[in-house]
C-alpha cells in the first residue's frame, strides 16, 4: 500500500517524524545543473555557507559530520527521494508464467537525484580505417618423430607464442608484408587484404586464391631447452574463414529480418561490434603495445652470473620540467588522433616519467610491465629478493557502436634479477647456507671433505637449513635462468626445475661426468674452488630426463619474471608503491599511450596497426556523473546524525541502535602470561576493565570476564573450552562470547581459533592483537578508547545487535521498496588457492539474508561446493558458460533464510527479493599485480554471467515455490564486482574530494562501457567509499533482473545508503554490505574447510618444489587429503548470527 500522497509520491508523515518540520514538507523541484564550472563552484560555495555549522566531528570524521534533529534528518532524506516513483507490486505468478526470467531494461530517462559533476574514465576510444579484415584459422603440425611426450606437453603450454612465431616465419618466407596480425590465443590471423603465396595478394594470384588454404613448412630453432620443447620442422596451414566486418552498421545490415527483430527486442540492442571484430581490434592493439619491448623476458638484458654485485645506481634526476599531459597522444598507428576535449580543465598532473618508445616491456597476459629502473616512480625494491615494476593492464571492450581501450596502471612483484647467490642473500640473509658447505670453503668457514661436512660449527641448524632451502625453492623453481657452463662461450638459457637436498659437495654427479660430487666436477672444470659451496645445486635439465645439477653460483635469474609467492611484507610494500592519486595515474596513462604511439618494429606489430588504420584517442573519455547524497543515520545516541560527505564519521560517543547485553563471556589469552599479566594500564586486566566499561557505556551491559591464561602444552580448542567453563562458573549462564588475545595476526593460529569457535563450540569469538590493544610489557596503551569503541561495533553485531539504521520509518526512507516487506540477499563464492585446488579442495559459497527492516541483522548459510565445481571466473568464462561459478545448493539455503525472515517478522513473507551477487569471489580484486589482469574482450565473461543469472534465478524461484505454491515475489538480481579496470577521474576540482578522488556517492549511471556489454541488463559504476591515499576503484553493478521496476535513481541510491550501514566500522564501504557479508562468510567457510582437511590455505606455506630430494610431497598430501575426516562446517547455532565479522 502506498503512503497517503495521492499519486505515489514520498510525503513526510508527522507521526513518523516525532516532531513537525519547521517549514513546509514539500521540497522544491531539482535545480538544473549549473551552466559552467564557475557557476557550479559558486553554487557549491553557497550551499556550504547555508549549511549548518559542523559539530565536533572527532578523529577521522568528515568536516560536515554533525548531529541533527530527527525531523530535519528524515525530511532531508525524503526530499532526496521525491524524484523517485514509488512502485507497487509489479510482478506476480501470472507475469512469471508469461515471461519467465526477463533481463532488466535500463530505466527510461536519466537520474535526477544528486548534483551533477564532470568525470572522466580511463577508456580510450579506438577506431579502424579498414572496413573489414580477412580471417584465417591457423593450424600447426610438427613433423613426426620429433620430441618426446614431455616436449609435446611443453609445446602445448606455449601454443599461443608458438603459433605467433610460426606465422611470423611463414610471413617472412612468403612475403606477406606488414598488413596482418596473429592472435595466438584464438589461433587466428587477420589481414587487411587477402593473403596469397609470394605476397602478391589475391588480385595477383587469381580470383580463387582467397578461397584456397595457405600452407608452408617452417623451421624453428632456439636454445637447447626451446629446441627440445618445440624446435624442428612444422607444417603451418592457414584456412580462410571469410571477411570480418569491422563496422557495427555493416554488421547490422548482414542480419536477416528475424535476427534484427530479436536484436531490437533485446535490451541495449544497439548495433555493436561482433565478438570476432572485437578480437581483431584487441590483436591489433596488443601488437602495437608490445612492439617496442618484445613482450618477453628475453627482451630485457640479464646480468652475467659470474659478475660481482654492482653498487646501487644513483637515482636518476627528476625531469627538468613536468611532462605536459597532451590532449591526444599519438595514435598507436603513429598518426595524430583527435582525442576530444574534456568537459572541464583537470588539475595539473604531478611530474612523472616519460617512457621512451624503446622502453623494454614484459607481456604478462593482459598486463605490460615496463623495465625502467631509472625512471622515477616505475621501479622499487620490495625486500626479500623482490622488486616492484610499474605496468599497465589493458583490455579492449565494446563502447557504444565501436570499441575502446581500457588502460589502467598496475604494479607487479618481480623476482630480483641477477646471480642466484645474491637472490639467496636478499631472500634469506647473508648467513643462510653459510655453514652447510663442504670442500674448499671461504676463510672462516672451515674445511670439508669431498662428500660435504665441514663448516665452522656455527652455521644453521639442520632444520633451519631445510626451511631456507624450501623457501628459496619456492621462489626459484620454475624461473628462467642463464647458466654459465664451463667450456661454453655464451650462457645457456634454462628453467630451474628443482633444488638439491644437499650442497654441491654432497650431491652425486652424473655418471657421464665421471662420478664423484657435483662440487668436485665443477671445481675441476672451472679451475678454482666454488665461492658459495653452501648453496644447493640447481637442476637445469632439458627434456624431463635425469637431473642436471649445477652450482647455484653459476646461475643468473633473468629479469621480468613474476614473483611466485610474495609474503605479507612484500605485498604491503607493493600496495604502497602501487598507490597513485588520480592526477599521477592519469599522467602515467597518457605518457604510456604517447610512448606506445611511437613504437616501431616487430612482425605484424605497429606496421599492422598502420595498415588497418588503427587510431586510439589519447585523452580520457568524458563522462556525465552525479554525486548522490548520503543518508541520515539513527543510533541510540545520537538519535539522528548526518555522517557527512567524506564517507566517514566519528565513532566517539555513539551508542548502537539496538545494543545486545553480554550476560556471560570469557577472555582466552594466547600470549604468555609473563608478557600480558603486567601491572599498570598495559596489563590485560586493565584493558579488560576498560573494555567492559566501554561496552556497558554503549548499552552492552557486562562485567569484566574471567581470564584463561596460555598453557604451552594445551591446544587452542582446550583453551577455548576452558574459557566456556570459566564463564559458566563465574556468571552462572552459558557463555555467549569468547574474547581471544593473540600476539599477532598469525594465519595458522587465527584459523585454529576460528575452527574451535565457529565449528566446534558454536560461539562467536572476537580476536584482538595484544600490541594493537596496548597490552603487553613495554607497550604504551595509546588510543585505547577508540580501539575499544570499534570493538563494541564488531561484538554487538556478532551477538545479534544493530549498530546503525537509516533514520526514520523504513517505509518512508528506503527507496522504492520500503513500503512493503522485503529481504536483502547477498551471495558469494570463494575459490581455494591454487595449491589446495590441485589437491582437490572444494570451493565455499555463502548466502546471507537480512532478518528485519533494520537492515542490520543478517542470517547466513555456508555451502561447500563439490570438488572441481568451482573452476574460477576465468575458467568458466572461457568455456562460455557459468557452470563453475553457479552456487550449488542455493535453493535450499535461500528457502531456509526466507523461513528465518518469516519467523522474525511476525509470520510475514517478504514481498520483494533484492539479491547482491558478488562476482569474481572474495579478495579477487585486480590491481595488486599482473596476475589479476583481465584478458582481452568481455563477451565470454558476459555469457558466463548470463548463465549464472539464469541458474541462480531459477534456484531462487524454486525456493519461493517450495515455501508456498504460487508464492512469486519480484526478484532483483544485481551482480557486483571490483574486478575491472575502470577508474573514474574528476574532470575539475568541483568533482574531487580532499584526496583528489571522486567523492563518496559519485555515480556514473551510463558508463561508456561495461564488461557485460552486449548482454541483457544494464550497469552503473558507484564509488561509495573514500580513500585516504591512492585512487579509489568504483564498484561495477550489473542489474541482470529487475522485477521490482527500480527507477534510474532507485538502485544506486539504495546501494549507496546501504554502504553506510556496514556493521564493523563508521565508514561507507566500497560494495553493498550484503555482498560484502557474503564474501566474508564464504572466506570463513573456505578457511574452516581447508584447515579441517589439512590442505594449504594460502597462509604462507611454501608450495612443494618437486624433485631433488622432496620425495613426492604432493602425493603424500593428496593421500592425506583423501583420508581426511568429514569436512569442517560452521556450527548450526551460528546460522542466525554475523560470526564472520
Amino acid at each position: 500500500m502506498l503512503p497517503s500522497g495521492g499519486r505515489g509520491e514520498y510525503v513526510v508523515p508527522a507521526a513518523a517524524l516525532g516532531a513537525p518540520l519547521r517549514g513546509p514538507a514539500p521540497a522544491p523541484a531539482p535545480a538544473p545543473p549549473p551552466a559552467s564550472a564557475a557557476a557550479a563552484a559558486a553554487a557549491a560555495a553557497a550551499a556550504a555557507a547555508a549549511a549548518p555549522a559542523a559539530g565536533p566531528g572527532g578523529r577521522g570524521a568528515g568536516p560536515d559530520h554533525r548531529e541533527v534533529r530527527l525531523a530535519e534528518g528524515v525530511g532531508s532524506m525524503i526530499n532526496a527521494l521525491r524524484p523517485l516513483p514509488l512502485v507497487a507490486r509489479t510482478w506476480d505468478l501470472a507475469a512469471y508464467k508469461a515471461h519467465g526470467m526477463r533481463p532488466a531494461a535500463r530505466p527510461a530517462g536519466g537520474g535526477l537525484v544528486g548534483r551533477e559533476v564532470a568525470l572522466a574514465a580511463n577508456h580510450f576510444p579506438v577506431s579502424l580505417g579498414a572496413p573489414e579484415a580477412r580471417a584465417y584459422a591457423v593450424e600447426a603440425v610438427r613433423s613426426e618423430g620429433q620430441g618426446e611426450d614431455g616436449a609435446a606437453a611443453a609445446a602445448a603450454a606455449a601454443a599461443p607464442r608458438l603459433l605467433e612465431r610460426l606465422v611470423s616465419r611463414l610471413a617472412a618466407a612468403e612475403g606477406w608484408g606488414d598488413g596482418w596480425v596473429c592472435d595466438g590465443a584464438s589461433a587466428r590471423v587477420y589481414a587487411a587484404r587477402p593473403l596469397a603465396p609470394g605476397g602478391g595478394g589475391a588480385e595477383a594470384a587469381g580470383a580463387g586464391a582467397e578461397a584456397a588454404a595457405l600452407s608452408g613448412a617452417v623451421e624453428l630453432d632456439g636454445n637447447e631447452e626451446e629446441q627440445e620443447a618445440w624446435g624442428g620442422s612444422y607444417k603451418v596451414t592457414l584456412t580462410p574463414l571469410g571477411a570480418v566486418r569491422l563496422s557495427p552498421q555493416q554488421q547490422q545490415q548482414q542480419q536477416d529480418g528475424e535476427q534484427q527483430q530479436q536484436q531490437q527486442q533485446k535490451p541495449g540492442g544497439a548495433p555493436q561490434l561482433s565478438p570476432e571484430a572485437l578480437r581483431v581490434v584487441a590483436a591489433l592493439v596488443r601488437s602495437a603495445l608490445v612492439a617496442g619491448g618484445g613482450g618477453s623476458p628475453a627482451a630485457v638484458a640479464a646480468a652475467p652470473a659470474a659478475a660481482a654485485p654492482e653498487p646501487p645506481a644513483a637515482a636518476a634526476p627528476p625531469p627538468a620540467a613536468p611532462a605536459e599531459a597532451p590532449d591526444a597522444a599519438g595514435g598507436l598507428a603513429g598518426g595524430s588522433v583527435d582525442g576530444g576535449a574534456a568537459a572541464a580543465t583537470p588539475p595539473p598532473p604531478p611530474p612523472v616519467a616519460s617512457f621512451p618508445p624503446d622502453t623494454p616491456c614484459v607481456d604478462l597476459g593482459g598486463c605490460l610491465c615496463l623495465h625502467a629502473p631509472r625512471q622515477p616512480g616505475c621501479h622499487a625494491p620490495l625486500g626479500g629478493g623482490a622488486e616492484a615494476w610499474m605496468g599497465f593492464a589493458w583490455r579492449v571492450e565494446r563502447a557504444g557502436g565501436g570499441a575502446a581501450l581500457v588502460l589502467d596502471a598496475r604494479c607487479a612483484a618481480m623476482v630480483q634479477a641477477g646471480p642466484v647467490p645474491l637472490l639467496a642473500d636478499a631472500a634469506l640473509g647473508a648467513a643462510a647456507f653459510a655453514g652447510a658447505g663442504g670442500g674448499s670453503a671461504a676463510p672462516g668457514e672451515g674445511a670439508g671433505g669431498g662428500s660435504g661436512g665441514g663448516g665452522n660449527g656455527e652455521g644453521e641448524a639442520e632444520g633451519d637449513a631445510e626451511a631456507d632451502r624450501r623457501l628459496l625453492a619456492s621462489i626459484l623453481v620454475g624461473l628462467q635462468v642463464e647458466v654459465s657452463l664451463p667450456g661454453r662461450a655464451a650462457p645457456a638459457r634454462r628453467t630451474a626445475r628443482a633444488l638439491s637436498a644437499a650442497p654441491p659437495h654432497a650431491t652425486p654427479a652424473a655418471a657421464a661426468a665421471g662420478g664423484g660430487s657435483v662440487g668436485e666436477a665443477f671445481e675441476a672444470a672451472l679451475g678454482r674452488p666454488l665461492r658459495r659451496p653452501g648453496l644447493p645445486c640447481v637442476d637445469v635439465s632439458v627434456g624431463g630426463g635425469e637431473p642436471e645439477w649445477v652450482p647455484a653460483e653459476l646461475c643468473s635469474v633473468l629479469p621480468g619474471q613474476p614473483h611466485p609467492c610474495p609474503d605479507e611484507a612484500q605485498s604491503e610494500a607493493l600496495a604502497r608503491f602501487a598507490s597513485r592519486r588520480p592526477p599521477e595515474r592519469r599522467a602515467l596513462l597518457e605518457a604510456f599511450l604517447s610512448a606506445a604511439g611511437g613504437r616501431r618494429g616487430g612482425a605484424g606489430g605497429s606496421a599492422a596497426a598502420r595498415a588497418f588504420g588503427l587510431e586510439v584517442a589519447g585523452a580520457l573519455a568524458p563522462l556525465r556523473g552525479r554525486v548522490l547524497p548520503p543518508p541520515h543515520l539513527s543510533y541510540t545516541n545520537p538519535e539522528c546524525m548526518f555522517p557527512g560527505t567524506q564517507g566517514q564519521w566519528s565513532v566517539h560517543g555513539l551508542k548502537p541502535a539496538a545494543p545486545k547485553p553480554i550476560p556471560s563471556w570469557a577472555c582466552v589469552c594466547l600470549v604468555p602470561r609473563d608478557e600480558a599479566d603486567c601491572p599498570g594500564p598495559s596489563g590485560l586486566p586493565s584493558f579488560l576493565a576498560d573494555l567492559a566499561s566501554t561496552l556497558s557505556g554503549a548499552g552492552l551491559d557486562c562485567a569484566a570476564p574471567p581470564i584463561v591464561w596460555a598453557d604451552p602444552a594445551a591446544s587452542v580448542l582446550h583453551h577455548m573450552r576452558a574459557g566456556v567453563e570459566a564463564a559458566q562458573q563465574q556468571f552462572g549462564q552459558p557463555c555467549q562470547l569468547l574474547l581471544v588475545v593473540m600476539a599477532s595476526r598469525s594465519g595458522p593460529l587465527y584459523a585454529e581459533v576460528k575452527i574451535a569457535s565457529d565449528a566446534a563450540l558454536g560461539l562467536p569469538s572476537q580476536c584482538l592483537v595484544a600490541p594493537n590493544a596496548g597490552v603487553g610489557a613495554g607497550v604504551v596503551a595509546r588510543g585505547r578508547l577508540q580501539y575499544c569503541t570499534h570493538l563494541v561495533l564488531a561484538i554487538n553485531a556478532k551477538l545479534g545487535g544493530v549498530n546503525a539504521r537509516l533514520a526514520g520509518d523504513p517505509a518512508q526512507v528506503i527507496p522504492t521498496v520500503g513500503v512493503r516487506p522485503f529481504v536483502l540477499f547477498g551471495a558469494a563464492l570463494a575459490q581455494p588457492p591454487a595449491p589446495a585446488a590441485a589437491l582437490g579442495a572444494r570451493a565455499a559459497a555463502a548466502v546471507v539474508a537480512s532478518r528485519d527492516r533494520s537492515l542490520g541483522r543478517y542470517s547466513s548459510r555456508v555451502l561447500l561446493q563439490p570438488a572441481g565445481a568451482g573452476a574460477g571466473a576465468g575458467a568458466s568464462a572461457s568455456a562460455g558458460g557459468g557452470g563453475g561459478n553457479v552456487i550449488l545448493g542455493l535453493s535450499t539455503a535461500a528457502r531456509e533464510l526466507l523461513v528465518d525472515f518469516y519467523r522474525a517478522n511476525g509470520a510475514r513473507k517478504p514481498e520483494a527479493l533484492i539479491v547482491y551477487r558478488s562476482w569474481g569471489g572474495p579478495g579477487a580484486e585486480a590491481g595488486a599485480g599482473a596476475g589479476a589482469a583481465e584478458a582481452e574482450g568481455g563477451a565470454s565473461e558476459a555469457s558466463a554471467r548470463e548463465a549464472v543469472a539464469a541458474a541462480e534465478y531459477a534456484a531462487l524461484r524454486k525456493a519461493c515455490f517450495d515455501l508456498e505454491e504460487g508464492y512469486c515475489p519480484p526478484i532483483t538480481l544485481v551482480f557486483v564486482t571490483r574486478r575491472h579496470s575502470t577508474r573514474l577521474f574528476p574532470a575539475d576540482r568541483d568533482a574531487a574530494d580532499r584526496s583528489g578522488n571522486p567523492p563518496p556517492g559519485a555515480l556514473a549511471d551510463a558508463p561508456p562501457l561495461a564488461p557485460s556489454a552486449g548482454a541483457g541488463g544494464y550497469s552503473f559504476l558507484l564509488t561509495s567509499h573514500a580513500s585516504a591515499s591512492g585512487h579509489t576503484r568504483p564498484a561495477l553493478y550489473h542489474v541482470a533482473v529487475d522485477e521490482s521496476g527500480f527507477s534510474a535513481d532507485g538502485l544506486p541510491l539504495l546501494t549507496h545508503w546501504l554502504s553506510h550501514l556496514f556493521a564493523r566500522c563508521t565508514k561507507s564501504v566500497a560494495v553493498a554490505p550484503p555482498a560484502h557479508y557474503a564474501e566474508l562468510a564464504a572466506a570463513r567457510g573456505l578457511l574452516l574447510s581447508l584447515r579441517g582437511e589439512g590442505l594449504p590455505d594460502g597462509g604462507g606455506a611454501a608450495p612443494d618444489c618437486g624433485g631433488g630430494g622432496e620425495g613426492g610431497g604432493g602425493a603424500a598430501a593428496a593421500a592425506a587429503a583423501a583420508a581426511a575426516p568429514a569436512e569442517v562446517r560452521v556450527h548450526p547455532r551460528l546460522g542466525g548470527t554475523m560470526h564472520y565479522l
